[in-house]
């Protein structure tokens, strides 16, 4: 079973080893991020020049180009940790957070969550107190052609403070 302590091992052996990454995270503390709320709904806006590259990217053209979640492309550099023979986990080259990994299908099939929520709940309790979350295809995932979830440090993101406070309503 994978650990959080596997986890941050291997973020601390990465950052110092790849020197793509080390700069980026090290670019972390020059992002620039402001709070406000837009009709009612809190939001973080960051900017951070690190993730141009990633956030830029073209999602059409994505399929001509060779996949960089799939294991025989990631650079020799990049450190990974099986979990379940199913995903790896990756320190994510491009970070929106301190702690920011990638944890990506061991098969390259398209983004999408259908079929693999039971795989998140799971996650959740190996990253546990990392919050996990799934980026569609067309909300800002980087990778719509291989499907993956990503971890952050706990706290960051807005909706985890207002899940708590808001009104609950039953899903159908």
């Amino acid at each position: 079973m994978v650990t959080v302590n596997d986890i941050e091992m291997m973020y601390d052996r990465q950052l110092p080893s790849w020197q793509l990454v080390g700069d980026n995270y090290a670019a972390l503390e020059k992002m620039m991020v402001r709070e406000m709320v837009v009709n009612g709904c809190n939001m973080v806006i960051q900017y951070n020049p690190c993730r141009s590259t990633s956030v830029t990217d073209n999602i059409n053209k994505s399929h001509e180009r060779p996949c960089f979640l799939c294991d025989h492309n990631l650079p020799t550099e990049q450190l990974r940790i099986s979990l379940w023979d199913k995903y790896q986990v990756l320190v994510n080259p491009y970070p929106l957070f301190k702690h920011h990994y990638t944890i990506a299908s061991t098969i390259h099939t398209p983004q999408r969550i259908a079929g693999r929520v039971n795989d998140m709940l799971q996650m959740s309790k190996c990253f546990a107190p990392y919050t996990l979350f799934y980026n569609g295809p067309y909300s800002g995932a980087s990778a719509p052609m291989h499907m993956h979830f990503q971890a952050s440090e706990e706290g960051y993101m807005p909706i985890e403070k207002q899940w708590k406070t808001n009104p609950r309503r039953e899903v159908m």
